[in-house]
């Protein structure tokens, strides 16, 4: 794949016919995910770089299909991880950089969309599963949707403790990926949810009450799927409610939305 992805910059459209033979004659056998990885990898750089149309219809049938091909869109995730917060510590993008991020965010919403309709839809609740097959298929889709998640709470620094990062970078990854947060929430999974509270914990002070709203519709959507019992999401929301109380006990004086939140969070947890 390293020899592709150097041809690729300079004979895209030689380069995706060839990758494309090798990944529709690799599909079983020995060794058959790490080829099929190196050509996920060509077919990303061939599709953020340049948008080129092969590669950007190989992935988009891909992202359609997230319970068939788990192993090649968890493939396309982590190499899509970098462009999460793309921007967001420079201020200032290049139009190759906005045009690469914009890319991004089309195949990541293609995915979501379609891990929405697996997990989501009422045909596929958690009581009309039944088969081995549509179980696979659930968890595979629900690991996708983890992924994601603990690629945005890596992305914000939360994973790393980075409490330092600048207020105004903060300001921005709020800004730029609410899209992804508001789209996560609605999976109501603890470890999604978990992974969306870390994040917003990060975003505190970029928006401290509209984060506490977030984090009061996180824990609302996760809590059929039983948040509120694990200890971590205890120990984490009984740090962030005493960091409120003790740092933003305004935002809770003044808004009735977020002394609602609050009462909301203190029925689950305590």
């Amino acid at each position: 794949s390293e020899v592709l992805l150097q041809l690729g910059w300079h004979h895209p459209d030689r380069v995706a016919l060839l990758t494309k033979t090798l990944f529709d004659r690799v599909t079983d056998g020995e060794g058959v995910e790490v080829v099929r990885e190196g050509c996920i990898s060509v077919f990303t750089m061939l599709y953020l770089r340049s948008d080129h149309s092969l590669a950007r219809e190989i992935l988009f049938e891909l992202t359609k299909h997230p319970d068939l091909f788990f192993h090649e869109n968890r493939y396309l995730l982590l190499h899509l991880k970098g462009t999460i917060d793309l921007g967001i510590a420079t201020r200032t993008l290049s139009p190759l950089q906005e045009a690469v991020r914009q890319r991004a965010r089309n195949i990541i919403q293609q995915l979501l969309q379609s891990l929405r309709l697996i997990l989501l839809a009422p045909k596929i609740s958690e009581q009309a599963v039944h088969s081995d097959a549509e179980k696979k298929h659930a968890q595979n889709a629900l690991q996708l949707t983890d992924t994601l998640a603990l690629h945005i709470c890596a992305a914000s620094g939360a994973i790393d403790d980075q409490h330092n990062r600048p207020l105004e970078e903060r300001k921005r990854f709020l800004a730029e990926l609410s899209w992804l947060l508001n789209a996560l929430t609605e999976f109501g999974h603890p470890s999604v949810a978990h992974h969306l509270v870390k994040t917003l914990e990060m975003l505190i002070p970029a928006d401290p009450a509209g984060v506490f709203l977030r984090i009061g519709k996180v824990v609302q959507t996760s809590q059929t799927s039983g948040y509120q019992y694990e200890s971590l999401a205890v120990d984490l929301i009984v740090r962030i409610v005493e960091r409120y109380l003790a740092e933003f006990r305004g935002v809770l004086r003044e808004n009735e939305q977020c002394r609602t939140t609050l009462i909301e969070l203190l029925d689950n947890f305590v």
